[in-house]
């Protein structure tokens, strides 16, 4: 399956070639969101989306909310990661537990909750796609 939708997503671009505007970096609709995580987060490469991810504040929490295919778990990898610092070596994935909250069809919805130690009030969360 997984060939079949990524042949499926080169339909935005009228290419095969992950290079230019097709690249996984590139941003051709200058949306802040990378072709990978659109195509990660099924939203349209070529129209500017809002990312559609939420986080909400829970007791000593974060809960990082955001959509998964599952058809997609064969050629990528979703990861949560938080950092206190934003320093390139600072961030971690320890604490993170994720859950399914919702399905329809193959898109999930994911809740990853991230540890806030006692007493402190920020973290900064980002979501990490690659390609396996």
């Amino acid at each position: 399956a997984a060939p079949e939708i990524s042949v499926a997503w080169t339909r935005h671009f009228g290419t095969a070639a992950e290079t230019g505007q097709a690249a996984d970096l590139a941003d051709s609709d200058n949306d802040s969101l990378s072709n990978l995580l659109e195509y990660a987060f099924n939203t349209t490469p070529t129209q500017t989306n809002t990312a559609p991810i939420s986080i909400m504040p829970v007791s000593n929490a974060l809960d990082f909310i955001y959509p998964r295919d599952s058809a997609k778990l064969a050629e990528l990898s979703y990861k949560v990661e938080w950092s206190d610092s934003l320093l390139g070596n600072s961030w971690s994935t320890a604490g993170v537990t994720h859950s399914i909250q919702s399905t329809n069809g193959t898109l999930q919805t994911m809740k990853a909750s991230i540890p806030l130690p006692n007493g402190q009030t920020r973290r900064f969360v980002r979501a990490r796609v690659t390609r396996l």
